[in-house]
């Protein structure tokens, strides 16, 4: 059962990251946060600032907690599911936790992407989703060579537990990959995935 539930983790993350649609609901998000501080390059005036300003800034202020709640609860789940002998019922009672927090961001996310396409210029919304980056995505090769990290990255938090090291800083940066795969930010979701590495790599080392 514990093999399925990874597998469907690991099957889950691949599977979004790989997407090539780019129809589905978190490509059509825009940069939300990106917008007043890159207002010269949008072209946004002083009315559409104020109107951004004044509708996003209460969204935001509630989305922050939650991704602070999100990041916790999901090393929690992290830690839970990379002991040896797993508690089934609470891995998925913290699942359903990741979830739900999971949930609620994307709804605030949802509602402050249709408040900036009310407000900014569809020329500016180009613009806006610009700022995503356009270059190639470093996510691109193989959905192997990713799943193969993934699997490290488990391997080496169980290896950390076993050799009672604190796996707070790699649970941590797994919850990140996993926000920014979401939001499709892929070098930021790269760069957690890989710094994860990085420190279960030098784990190994004498």
């Amino acid at each position: 059962m514990l093999m399925r539930y990874l597998l469907f983790v690991i099957f889950a993350v691949s599977t979004l990251l790989h997407a090539e649609t780019g129809r589905d609901i978190v490509a059509q998000m825009l940069p939300v946060d990106a917008l007043l501080p890159n207002a010269q390059t949008l072209g946004l005036s002083a009315g559409q600032q104020t109107q951004l300003r004044e509708r996003l800034l209460p969204l935001q202020r509630e989305v922050m907690p939650l991704q602070g709640q999100l990041r916790e609860v999901t090393a929690g789940f992290v830690a839970q599911l990379s002991a040896q002998k797993p508690d089934e019922a609470a891995v998925m009672a913290k699942f359903t936790d990741v979830e739900a927090l999971e949930s609620k961001i994307k709804v605030l996310r949802l509602k402050m992407t249709l408040i900036a396409k009310s407000v900014l210029s569809v020329d500016q919304q180009k613009r806006a989703m610009a700022l995503r980056g356009s270059g190639p995505s470093p996510m691109a090769g193989s959905s192997d060579t990713i799943r193969s990290k993934l699997q490290r990255v488990r391997d080496g938090i169980e290896r950390m537990k076993r050799d009672g090291r604190d796996v707070t800083q790699v649970a941590a940066l797994w919850a990140e990959f996993q926000k920014r795969a979401e939001l499709r930010h892929h070098q930021l979701a790269m760069k957690a995935l890989n710094d994860a590495l990085v420190i279960i790599e030098g784990e190994k080392k004498p």
